[in-house]
């Protein structure tokens, strides 16, 4: 019951589970939920970061959790991520976008902050590769997140 959970899992048991799998259970918990992190949770894993495997939908969530709540110059997790992993939050940001603003309108949640952290994908993304390479990361957006969606494990794509 708890894996299907992971949210219960963070607010009960916060204290057992690694960094690692705080940004796990919050990945999931955004994916699954529209959920996310709150200001201390960004706080106690951005001071662990350079430790973290951050994924490109957990770099997607925690970017729309710091503009939920919290600052993104004081912890720019799109920065955080290398160049492959950018990409495909841009990818799987464009990709979700409409499934992700339907599912925040049906929970009830304000989908600025998801709107926000794909704009922050995309504009890190500028920043940091040509813009021949991000186009190309936009024409195949589609294409990449069609093929993640073969792959077993669950998430936004």
């Amino acid at each position: 019951m708890l894996l299907k959970h992971p949210g219960v899992v963070v607010r009960l048991f916060s204290n057992a589970l690694s960094a690692q799998g705080r940004l796990e259970a919050i990945r999931s918990s955004f994916c699954n939920q529209c959920y996310l992190p709150s200001a201390g949770e960004l706080v106690d894993l951005w001071q662990e970061h350079r430790c973290l495997d951050i994924s490109s939908e957990a770099a997607v969530a925690l970017t729309a959790g710091e503009l939920s709540n919290g600052n993104l110059n004081l912890q720019p997790w799109m920065m955080a991520v290398d160049n492959n992993d950018l990409q495909k939050a841009v990818a799987l940001g464009i990709a979700n976008i409409p499934y992700l603003m339907g599912r925040a309108q049906a929970l009830g949640i304000n989908a600025r902050p998801l709107e926000g952290a794909v704009a922050y994908a995309l504009m890190t993304t500028l920043l940091r590769l040509s813009v021949d390479k991000v186009w190309k990361t936009i024409k195949r957006s589609w294409s990449w997140v069609k093929r993640q969606r073969r792959k077993p494990a669950g998430g936004l794509g």
